[in-house]
């Protein structure tokens, strides 16, 4: 379930270039958050206390009746230990461009085939940050973006259409199931614009989901976008937004 422009805007500040830093405490966009967060399979940063090391993890499920979440394994596996004693860790992640924070405790822990798990609390409240010019905009059905790019392991030529754009990355569609996963770069990556300009980069992929049967869309930032190639797509997603303005 992902955010809607109407979402988001609200975070906005018109005079700045810069979302107003926001402690969201809305029931619902925190659970649609988590939604969020597990169908795209965003890589979750963790620090736990008495440690200045780096973890991570992703979440499995989410249960928003209950106000729960799972937590998958940590890595490396001493945060495991950390996490067992403690009872509570602090997430940091990067979602559509969104900066968030949030504090989980745990509830209970789960053992399978030696892989643990975690049952947490879904927060009262999330601190939430944007810049404007990470605001992606869906692309309007009149304009069919198609995207082709090399992936780097395999050397696979991709075939797809953009679903949503910003000033720092792009949304993609590919209609049939490719080996793909955050942190993967696309090298040779190609879009062809509504307006007939043509745009070359290397993308980073940062997020994975699997919500069209059939489909997966895959999120990431841009890299090595020239000068020439960032005016193009700055002056696209301004059209965009106006065109989203009108309907």
């Amino acid at each position: 379930m992902a955010f809607s422009l109407k979402q988001l805007i609200p975070f906005l500040n018109p005079a700045t270039d810069l979302v107003s830093d926001a402690n969201l405490r809305n029931t619902q966009k925190i659970n649609e958050l988590f939604q969020l967060l597990k169908e795209s399979r965003t890589v979750l940063n963790i620090s736990l206390p008495g440690t200045n090391k780096s973890f991570t993890s992703n979440i499995l499920a989410v249960d928003t009746e209950s106000r729960k979440f799972v937590l998958d394994e940590i890595f490396p596996e001493d945060g495991h230990t950390l996490f067992e004693n403690i009872g509570k860790l602090a997430v940091h992640a990067e979602i559509r461009g969104a900066r968030i924070s949030f504090e989980a405790c745990r509830l209970s822990s789960e053992y399978s085939r030696r892989i643990s798990s975690y049952s947490c609390q879904i927060p009262e409240s999330i601190s939430y940050s944007q810049r404007r010019a990470e605001h992606r905009v869906l692309i309007h059905p009149a304009h069919l973006i198609q995207f082709s790019a090399k992936h780097q392991n395999t050397n696979q030529i991709l075939q797809g259409h953009l679903y949503d754009i910003s000033m720092q990355g792009i949304g993609i569609v590919f209609k049939a199931t490719h080996i793909i996963k955050p942190g993967d770069q696309l090298q040779r990556c190609q879009l062809t614009l509504s307006t007939k300009e043509t745009v070359s980069f290397t993308l980073d992929v940062r997020h994975i989901e699997s919500t069209i049967p059939g489909c997966i869309k895959v999120g990431g930032s841009f890299r090595e976008l020239d000068s020439r190639s960032r005016d193009i797509v700055g002056r696209f997603v301004r059209q965009m937004e106006r065109t989203i303005i009108k309907s």
